[in-house]
């Protein structure tokens, strides 16, 4: 089904439908911004054809999507640096669901759109690097309240790294698209750190570190920011949140904040590390989570950057081989370029491990 204004009226939203423009963000879903006429206001909402190959289990999802909506509702504490209450806010169904289902079978949802805000690809200000990781360190505060048992999961193994390293080799393989002859020299560099791909899964079997819920897919454009101040008002993109570990938030947000480089760089000699960034990064996101954090946590922290750099860069490298299936792509090798990338970076986050030490020091 089309997002057009036959399906908007499915959606529990007052007014005179103006118009529909498609926004070209993201990997995943399709989204759509509608604006409508309310009186003497322009109201403006978010549409998203849900994508069912990589979120089969769509109420799971979007109940997962409630749970944290309603638990930031109700929550006491601030979620950002200024107190500002704007964030996101579901629109539900006609029916009173949470998503609509058409006849073709897709499924699609409604948000409010956070007004006043914006989000940015790539950091280029400390400052803005500092207080984007402080709103995330005040959003999984919140989430620490959560029960990680009480959430689906919505991607079973999201974040296992392990796992994904098995599923790379499966694709190796079947080499369904003959791919694997181009990319050797990846797949010899991987072997080289394949002992360490388990270390945070025995953490977690041993109990040295909890699962907690997390957003799992904490990166820089996950944040808003108002649009005249620059400061950092909400965390968006709920879809993984669910159970996990506050190490792969932290390293993820400074995989896509702390370079200037964007994910898919094709000059690696580009792809480097802002010493200034990943300091404002650590100390922002800590400042809320220090009194949080587990000993082992603080321990394991510093590896986390490089870590979760390679994870993606696996997953990357995966999809490339199985033949783009996963992430949205623009050129033939697209994903190669962004594996190559997130390689390159995860080596350049093995330099500055000993630096995250010093920092935590401070907390």
């Amino acid at each position: 089904m089309e997002c057009n204004q036959a399906l908007l009226e499915q959606f529990q939203i007052a007014g005179r439908y103006i118009d529909i423009s498609e926004l070209k963000r993201g990997h995943i879903h399709d989204t759509y911004v509608s604006r409508w006429n309310q009186g003497n206001l322009e109201a403006s909402y978010v549409h998203q054809k849900l994508n069912r190959n990589v979120f089969a289990d769509v109420p799971g999802v979007m109940g997962n999507v409630e749970r944290v909506l309603a638990h930031l509702d109700s929550y006491k504490e601030k979620l950002n640096e200024v107190g500002d209450e704007r964030r996101v806010r579901l629109i539900y169904a006609a029916n009173g669901a949470p998503f609509f289902q058409a006849p073709d079978g897709t499924c699609w949802r409604t948000y409010e759109f956070v007004p006043r805000t914006t989000s940015f690809l790539i950091c280029d200000d400390a400052k803005l690097a500092f207080d984007a990781a402080r709103a995330c360190g005040y959003f999984q505060k919140s989430l620490c309240e959560l029960r990680a048992e009480d959430f689906t999961i919505v991607i079973p193994h999201f974040t296992d790294m392990e796992k994904r390293y098995e599923a790379l080799q499966t694709a190796i393989e079947a080499d369904v698209v003959n791919r694997v002859g181009h990319v050797e020299q990846e797949l010899r560099s991987l072997m080289a750190h394949a002992d360490s791909f388990g270390l945070v899964n025995r953490a977690i079997e041993n109990h040295e570190i909890p699962e907690r819920v997390t957003h799992n897919d904490l990166k820089y454009n996950n944040v808003l920011f108002d649009k005249i101040s620059k400061r950092a008002i909400c965390v968006v993109d709920l879809d993984t949140c669910m159970s996990g570990s506050i190490l792969y938030d932290y390293g993820d947000l400074l995989r896509t904040t702390a370079t200037r480089a964007a994910e898919d760089e094709q000059d690696l000699s580009q792809v480097l590390v802002d010493l200034e960034y990943l300091a404002a990064l650590t100390s922002g996101y800590l400042e809320p989570l220090a009194s949080v954090l587990t000993s082992k946590e603080r321990d394991l922290l510093p590896i986390m950057p490089a870590f979760v750099t390679r994870m993606i860069g696996v997953r990357f490298l995966t999809d490339y081989i199985q033949g783009d299936k996963y992430f949205k792509t623009h050129y033939p090798d697209h994903n190669l370029v962004r594996a190559r990338s997130q390689f390159k970076l995860a080596d350049e986050f093995k330099m500055y491990e000993e630096q995250i030490y010093k920092l935590l020091g401070a907390f």
